[in-house]
Protein backbone atom coordinates (compact mmCIF):
# COMPACT_ATOMS: atom_id res chain seq x y z
CA UNK A 1 0.00 0.00 0.00
CA UNK A 2 1.12 3.52 -0.67
CA UNK A 3 1.95 5.97 2.15
CA UNK A 4 1.03 8.97 -0.03
CA UNK A 5 -2.01 11.00 1.15
CA UNK A 6 -5.08 11.11 -1.10
CA UNK A 7 -4.93 13.60 -3.92
CA UNK A 8 -6.70 16.90 -3.03
CA UNK A 9 -9.58 17.55 -5.44
CA UNK A 10 -8.54 19.65 -8.43
CA UNK A 11 -4.83 19.66 -7.56
CA UNK A 12 -2.61 18.93 -10.57
CA UNK A 13 0.21 16.39 -10.79
CA UNK A 14 2.92 19.01 -11.35
CA UNK A 15 2.00 20.86 -8.15
CA UNK A 16 1.98 17.60 -6.17
CA UNK A 17 5.41 16.55 -7.45
CA UNK A 18 6.88 20.02 -6.81
CA UNK A 19 5.46 19.99 -3.27
CA UNK A 20 6.94 16.52 -2.61
CA UNK A 21 10.31 17.70 -4.00
CA UNK A 22 10.39 20.81 -1.79
CA UNK A 23 9.37 18.79 1.28
CA UNK A 24 12.58 16.75 0.80
CA UNK A 25 14.69 19.88 0.33
CA UNK A 26 15.57 19.05 -3.27
CA UNK A 27 16.15 21.41 -6.16
CA UNK A 28 15.02 20.55 -9.67
CA UNK A 29 18.68 20.06 -10.62
CA UNK A 30 19.01 17.44 -7.84
CA UNK A 31 16.11 15.45 -9.30
CA UNK A 32 17.63 15.75 -12.79
CA UNK A 33 20.96 14.36 -11.57
CA UNK A 34 19.33 11.43 -9.73
CA UNK A 35 16.91 10.46 -12.51
CA UNK A 36 19.13 11.33 -15.51
CA UNK A 37 16.12 13.20 -16.98
CA UNK A 38 16.78 16.58 -18.56
CA UNK A 39 15.87 19.50 -16.33
CA UNK A 40 13.66 21.17 -18.97
CA UNK A 41 11.48 18.04 -19.13
CA UNK A 42 11.10 18.00 -15.34
CA UNK A 43 10.17 21.70 -15.34
CA UNK A 44 7.62 21.12 -18.12
CA UNK A 45 6.12 18.32 -16.01
CA UNK A 46 5.82 20.57 -12.94
CA UNK A 47 4.28 23.36 -15.04
CA UNK A 48 1.79 20.99 -16.70
CA UNK A 49 3.18 21.77 -20.19
CA UNK A 50 2.62 18.26 -21.50
CA UNK A 51 2.91 19.39 -25.11
CA UNK A 52 6.62 20.06 -24.38
CA UNK A 53 7.21 16.43 -23.34
CA UNK A 54 8.23 13.64 -25.74
CA UNK A 55 6.03 10.68 -26.71
CA UNK A 56 4.18 8.77 -23.95
CA UNK A 57 6.62 5.85 -23.70
CA UNK A 58 9.33 8.33 -22.53
CA UNK A 59 7.10 10.83 -20.72
CA UNK A 60 5.53 8.11 -18.54
CA UNK A 61 9.01 6.96 -17.48
CA UNK A 62 9.91 10.58 -16.62
CA UNK A 63 6.84 10.71 -14.34
CA UNK A 64 7.75 7.37 -12.75
CA UNK A 65 11.38 8.36 -12.13
CA UNK A 66 10.39 11.77 -10.71
CA UNK A 67 7.89 10.13 -8.34
CA UNK A 68 10.53 7.63 -7.17
CA UNK A 69 13.05 10.40 -6.54
CA UNK A 70 10.71 12.47 -4.32
CA UNK A 71 8.86 9.60 -2.61
CA UNK A 72 5.52 10.13 -4.35
CA UNK A 73 3.22 7.19 -5.16
CA UNK A 74 4.12 6.01 -8.71
CA UNK A 75 0.73 4.58 -9.64
CA UNK A 76 -1.07 7.69 -8.43
CA UNK A 77 1.35 9.87 -10.41
CA UNK A 78 0.88 7.83 -13.62
CA UNK A 79 -2.93 7.90 -13.23
CA UNK A 80 -2.96 11.70 -12.78
CA UNK A 81 -0.58 12.10 -15.70
CA UNK A 82 -2.83 10.04 -18.01
CA UNK A 83 -5.89 12.08 -17.01
CA UNK A 84 -4.20 15.45 -17.45
CA UNK A 85 -2.38 14.49 -20.65
CA UNK A 86 -5.69 13.49 -22.26
CA UNK A 87 -7.15 16.88 -21.34
CA UNK A 88 -4.22 18.79 -22.91
CA UNK A 89 -5.17 20.52 -26.22
CA UNK A 90 -3.69 18.71 -29.19
CA UNK A 91 -3.06 15.50 -27.21
CA UNK A 92 -6.58 14.20 -26.47
CA UNK A 93 -7.61 11.12 -28.46
CA UNK A 94 -10.99 11.30 -30.14
CA UNK A 95 -13.71 9.64 -28.03
CA UNK A 96 -15.96 7.14 -29.84
CA UNK A 97 -19.31 8.62 -30.66
CA UNK A 98 -22.31 7.09 -28.90
CA UNK A 99 -24.63 5.22 -31.23
CA UNK A 100 -28.17 6.57 -31.12
CA UNK A 101 -30.73 4.15 -29.86
CA UNK A 102 -33.36 3.07 -32.33
CA UNK A 103 -36.76 4.51 -31.60
CA UNK A 104 -39.81 2.69 -32.89
CA UNK A 105 -43.26 4.29 -32.85
CA UNK A 106 -45.90 1.71 -32.19
CA UNK A 107 -49.44 2.62 -33.22
CA UNK A 108 -52.11 0.56 -31.50
CA UNK A 109 -55.17 -0.45 -33.48
CA UNK A 110 -58.49 0.81 -32.16
CA UNK A 111 -59.96 -1.57 -29.62
CA UNK A 112 -63.29 -1.74 -31.45
CA UNK A 113 -61.64 -2.81 -34.77
CA UNK A 114 -62.05 -6.63 -34.26
CA UNK A 115 -65.67 -6.15 -33.28
CA UNK A 116 -66.37 -4.05 -36.36
CA UNK A 117 -64.81 -6.72 -38.67
CA UNK A 118 -66.74 -9.52 -36.97
CA UNK A 119 -69.96 -7.62 -37.36
CA UNK A 120 -69.19 -7.11 -41.03
CA UNK A 121 -68.79 -10.88 -41.60
CA UNK A 122 -71.97 -11.70 -39.69
CA UNK A 123 -73.97 -9.03 -41.45
CA UNK A 124 -72.88 -10.26 -44.88
CA UNK A 125 -74.16 -13.85 -44.36
CA UNK A 126 -70.68 -15.29 -45.04
CA UNK A 127 -69.97 -16.52 -41.54
CA UNK A 128 -69.96 -20.14 -42.82
CA UNK A 129 -67.08 -19.42 -45.18
CA UNK A 130 -64.29 -19.20 -42.61
CA UNK A 131 -64.66 -22.71 -41.12
CA UNK A 132 -64.94 -24.18 -44.60
CA UNK A 133 -61.73 -22.52 -45.73
CA UNK A 134 -59.90 -23.83 -42.65
CA UNK A 135 -61.01 -27.44 -43.37
CA UNK A 136 -60.01 -27.20 -47.04
CA UNK A 137 -56.59 -25.74 -46.11
CA UNK A 138 -55.93 -28.56 -43.61
CA UNK A 139 -56.77 -31.22 -46.19
CA UNK A 140 -54.49 -29.63 -48.80
CA UNK A 141 -51.65 -29.45 -46.29
CA UNK A 142 -51.96 -33.14 -45.38
CA UNK A 143 -51.99 -34.12 -49.06
CA UNK A 144 -48.85 -32.10 -49.84
CA UNK A 145 -47.01 -33.57 -46.85
CA UNK A 146 -47.89 -37.15 -47.89
CA UNK A 147 -46.82 -36.51 -51.51
CA UNK A 148 -43.44 -35.07 -50.42
CA UNK A 149 -42.87 -37.94 -48.00
CA UNK A 150 -43.30 -40.51 -50.79
CA UNK A 151 -41.00 -38.71 -53.28
CA UNK A 152 -38.37 -37.45 -50.82
CA UNK A 153 -37.98 -39.80 -47.87
CA UNK A 154 -36.31 -38.07 -44.95
CA UNK A 155 -32.74 -39.13 -44.17
CA UNK A 156 -31.92 -39.90 -40.59
CA UNK A 157 -30.48 -36.91 -38.82
CA UNK A 158 -27.83 -37.47 -36.21
CA UNK A 159 -28.11 -35.32 -33.13
CA UNK A 160 -25.96 -32.23 -33.29
CA UNK A 161 -22.76 -32.50 -31.36
CA UNK A 162 -22.11 -29.58 -29.03
CA UNK A 163 -19.11 -27.50 -30.05
CA UNK A 164 -16.31 -27.75 -27.52
CA UNK A 165 -14.25 -24.59 -27.16
CA UNK A 166 -10.99 -24.93 -25.29
CA UNK A 167 -10.50 -22.24 -22.67
CA UNK A 168 -7.98 -19.62 -23.76
CA UNK A 169 -5.22 -18.80 -21.27
CA UNK A 170 -5.36 -15.30 -19.92
CA UNK A 171 -2.60 -13.04 -21.21
CA UNK A 172 -0.31 -11.87 -18.42
CA UNK A 173 -0.70 -8.18 -17.59
CA UNK A 174 1.78 -5.85 -19.28
CA UNK A 175 4.24 -4.57 -16.70
CA UNK A 176 6.14 -1.43 -17.49
CA UNK A 177 9.77 -2.04 -16.38
CA UNK A 178 13.10 -0.28 -16.66
CA UNK A 179 16.68 -1.48 -17.13
CA UNK A 180 19.89 0.09 -15.86
CA UNK A 181 22.48 1.49 -18.26
CA UNK A 182 26.05 2.45 -17.33
CA UNK A 183 28.36 4.13 -19.85
CA UNK A 184 32.04 5.06 -19.41
CA UNK A 185 34.27 6.64 -22.01
CA UNK A 186 37.97 7.14 -22.46
CA UNK A 187 38.56 9.99 -22.04
CA UNK A 188 35.65 10.79 -19.68
CA UNK A 189 33.33 13.79 -19.84
CA UNK A 190 31.55 12.81 -23.07
CA UNK A 191 27.91 13.57 -23.82
CA UNK A 192 25.72 10.47 -24.10
CA UNK A 193 22.33 10.18 -25.81
CA UNK A 194 19.97 7.27 -26.44
CA UNK A 195 17.62 7.56 -29.43
CA UNK A 196 18.25 11.32 -29.43
CA UNK A 197 17.53 11.89 -25.72
CA UNK A 198 20.61 13.37 -24.01
CA UNK A 199 21.53 12.24 -20.47
CA UNK A 200 21.68 15.00 -17.88
CA UNK A 201 25.33 14.30 -16.94
CA UNK A 202 28.41 13.36 -19.02
CA UNK A 203 30.36 10.13 -18.70
CA UNK A 204 30.79 8.23 -16.54
CA UNK A 205 27.06 7.44 -16.28
CA UNK A 206 26.24 4.88 -13.60
CA UNK A 207 22.98 2.87 -13.44
CA UNK A 208 20.77 5.26 -15.39
CA UNK A 209 17.22 3.82 -15.66
CA UNK A 210 16.04 3.59 -19.29
CA UNK A 211 13.16 2.02 -21.19
CA UNK A 212 14.13 -1.43 -22.52
CA UNK A 213 14.32 -1.96 -26.28
CA UNK A 214 16.33 -3.55 -29.08
CA UNK A 215 18.52 -1.63 -31.55
CA UNK A 216 18.38 1.65 -29.61
CA UNK A 217 20.89 4.15 -30.98
CA UNK A 218 23.67 5.02 -28.52
CA UNK A 219 25.70 8.17 -29.25
CA UNK A 220 28.83 9.27 -27.34
CA UNK A 221 30.34 12.63 -28.32
CA UNK A 222 33.30 14.66 -27.04
CA UNK A 223 34.97 17.68 -28.62
CA UNK A 224 38.18 16.73 -30.41
CA UNK A 225 37.18 13.07 -30.83
CA UNK A 226 35.25 11.08 -33.38
CA UNK A 227 31.61 10.63 -32.37
CA UNK A 228 30.72 7.05 -31.50
CA UNK A 229 27.34 5.80 -32.75
CA UNK A 230 26.00 2.23 -32.66
CA UNK A 231 22.72 0.37 -32.11
CA UNK A 232 22.65 -1.47 -28.78
CA UNK A 233 20.32 -3.98 -27.15
CA UNK A 234 19.04 -2.64 -23.81
CA UNK A 235 16.49 -5.34 -23.01
CA UNK A 236 18.67 -6.09 -19.96
CA UNK A 237 21.05 -4.16 -17.68
CA UNK A 238 24.14 -3.01 -19.58
CA UNK A 239 27.58 -1.70 -18.59
CA UNK A 240 29.30 -0.22 -21.67
CA UNK A 241 32.77 1.23 -22.13
CA UNK A 242 33.65 3.35 -25.18
CA UNK A 243 37.20 4.29 -26.24
CA UNK A 244 36.97 7.50 -28.30
CA UNK A 245 39.35 8.08 -31.21
CA UNK A 246 41.00 11.53 -31.47
CA UNK A 247 40.25 13.49 -34.62
CA UNK A 248 43.10 13.92 -37.09
CA UNK A 249 45.29 16.76 -35.84
CA UNK A 250 43.55 16.87 -32.45
CA UNK A 251 45.26 16.05 -29.15
CA UNK A 252 43.79 13.14 -27.24
CA UNK A 253 44.05 14.86 -23.87
CA UNK A 254 43.95 18.53 -22.86
CA UNK A 255 47.33 20.22 -22.82
CA UNK A 256 48.52 21.05 -19.32
CA UNK A 257 48.71 24.77 -18.58
CA UNK A 258 48.82 27.02 -15.53
CA UNK A 259 45.09 26.50 -14.96
CA UNK A 260 45.05 22.67 -15.15
CA UNK A 261 45.84 19.66 -13.03
CA UNK A 262 47.34 16.42 -14.36
CA UNK A 263 46.91 13.11 -12.50
CA UNK A 264 49.22 10.15 -13.22
CA UNK A 265 47.97 6.81 -11.86
CA UNK A 266 50.68 4.56 -10.40
CA UNK A 267 48.43 2.20 -8.38
CA UNK A 268 44.80 1.15 -8.68
CA UNK A 269 42.52 3.66 -6.96
CA UNK A 270 38.94 4.85 -6.86
CA UNK A 271 38.82 8.37 -8.32
CA UNK A 272 36.03 10.94 -8.47
CA UNK A 273 36.60 14.26 -10.24
CA UNK A 274 34.04 17.10 -10.26
CA UNK A 275 34.23 20.54 -11.83
CA UNK A 276 34.02 23.19 -9.12
CA UNK A 277 35.15 23.31 -5.51
CA UNK A 278 32.89 20.70 -3.85
CA UNK A 279 32.02 17.05 -4.21
CA UNK A 280 29.10 16.75 -6.60
CA UNK A 281 28.87 20.53 -6.85
CA UNK A 282 29.52 20.62 -10.60
CA UNK A 283 29.66 18.28 -13.57
CA UNK A 284 31.01 14.77 -12.97
CA UNK A 285 34.27 14.50 -14.92
CA UNK A 286 35.41 11.06 -13.71
CA UNK A 287 33.77 8.43 -11.49
CA UNK A 288 35.44 4.96 -11.53
CA UNK A 289 38.41 2.81 -10.61
CA UNK A 290 41.56 3.98 -12.40
CA UNK A 291 44.49 1.73 -13.31
CA UNK A 292 48.29 2.18 -13.38
CA UNK A 293 49.49 3.91 -16.56
CA UNK A 294 46.41 6.11 -17.01
CA UNK A 295 46.88 9.90 -17.17
CA UNK A 296 44.20 12.58 -16.88
CA UNK A 297 44.29 16.37 -17.30
CA UNK A 298 41.44 18.59 -16.10
CA UNK A 299 40.93 22.38 -16.17
CA UNK A 300 40.78 24.07 -12.76
CA UNK A 301 38.89 24.32 -10.48
CA UNK A 302 38.23 20.65 -9.67
CA UNK A 303 37.36 18.62 -6.60
CA UNK A 304 39.02 15.22 -6.12
CA UNK A 305 37.81 12.29 -4.00
CA UNK A 306 40.48 9.54 -3.99
CA UNK A 307 40.34 6.04 -2.51
CA UNK A 308 44.12 5.45 -2.61
CA UNK A 309 45.84 8.81 -2.42
CA UNK A 310 49.32 7.25 -2.49
CA UNK A 311 48.65 5.74 -5.92
CA UNK A 312 48.19 9.07 -7.75
CA UNK A 313 50.82 11.71 -8.55
CA UNK A 314 49.53 15.24 -9.28
CA UNK A 315 50.97 18.15 -11.28
CA UNK A 316 49.66 21.73 -11.31
CA UNK A 317 50.38 23.76 -14.42
CA UNK A 318 53.00 21.24 -15.49
CA UNK A 319 54.80 21.37 -12.11
CA UNK A 320 54.74 18.09 -10.17
CA UNK A 321 53.49 18.44 -6.58
CA UNK A 322 53.90 14.75 -5.67
CA UNK A 323 51.56 12.05 -4.43
CA UNK A 324 48.19 13.16 -3.17
CA UNK A 325 48.64 11.29 0.12
CA UNK A 326 49.66 8.05 1.78
CA UNK A 327 49.06 4.58 0.33
CA UNK A 328 45.47 3.48 1.04
CA UNK A 329 44.48 6.93 2.35
CA UNK A 330 40.98 8.20 1.42
CA UNK A 331 41.30 11.87 0.57
CA UNK A 332 39.03 14.68 -0.60
CA UNK A 333 40.59 17.92 -1.82
CA UNK A 334 39.70 20.94 -3.97
CA UNK A 335 42.20 22.48 -6.43
CA UNK A 336 41.49 26.01 -7.63
CA UNK A 337 43.15 28.23 -10.22
CA UNK A 338 46.13 30.25 -8.90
Amino acid sequence: MSDSPPTPPGQQLGALLAEARRSKGLELSDVAEVTHVRKEYLRALEDGRYQALPEDVYARNFVKLYAQAVGFDERQALQLFSQERRSTPGVVAAEPEAKPELEVDLVAAPRNEPRRLGALWQGSGLSWLVPSLLVVGALVGVAVWAFNSLLFPASPVSPAQPEVVAPQPLAPPRVESLVLLSVTSEPPGAEVSLDGFVFATPTPIVNAPVTPGRDRLLRVALEGFETFEAPIDVTFDRNLSVALTPLEGAVGAPVADANSITLVVEATSWLEVYSGASRGGGATLLFRNVQPGETFTFPLPVFLHVGNAGGIVASLGGQEIGRLGASGEVLSRAFTAP
